[in-house]
C-alpha cells in the first residue's frame, strides 16, 4: 500500500511542480512583453540595462532552470508512460538528460558571460 501512495504523491508532486514553473515562465514572459510595450522603441542600451542588472539575472536564470526542470518531468512522463522496454527508457533518459545540461551549459555561458 506505501507503495501506490509513494507513487501518487511523486505524480501529485510532478504535477505541482509543472504548474508551478509554468507559471514562472508566464510572468517572466509577461514581464518582458510589458517591458518592451512600455520602452517602445526599445534602444540595446535599455535591452542591455535590462539584462545586466543583478534582479534580471537572478529571476532568468531561475526561469531558466525552472523550464529545464519542466522539460525533465514532461519528457520523463511520456518516456515512461509510452516506452515499455527498460533499457530503451534509461537510454532516452540519459540522452534528455544529457541535453538538458547542454541547454543548460549553452545558456550560462551566453548570459554570464
Amino acid at each position: 500500500m506505501d507503495m501506490v501512495n509513494q507513487k501518487s504523491y511523486r505524480g501529485y508532486r510532478n504535477w505541482c511542480v509543472q504548474r508551478i514553473t509554468a507559471c514562472l515562465g508566464g510572468i517572466y514572459t509577461v514581464f518582458v512583453i510589458i517591458f518592451l510595450v512600455t520602452h517602445h522603441p526599445i534602444s540595446y542600451a535599455e535591452w542591455n540595462n535590462l539584462f545586466t542588472h543583478t534582479t534580471m539575472k537572478i529571476f532568468t536564470l531561475s526561469v531558466v532552470l525552472s523550464m529545464l526542470w519542466h522539460a525533465w518531468i514532461g519528457v520523463w512522463t511520456i518516456i515512461t508512460d509510452y516506452v515499455k522496454d527498460k533499457p530503451i527508457q534509461l537510454i532516452l533518459e540519459a540522452a534528455v538528460c544529457l541535453l538538458l545540461v547542454i541547454c543548460f551549459i549553452m545558456c550560462i555561458s551566453k548570459f554570464f558571460k
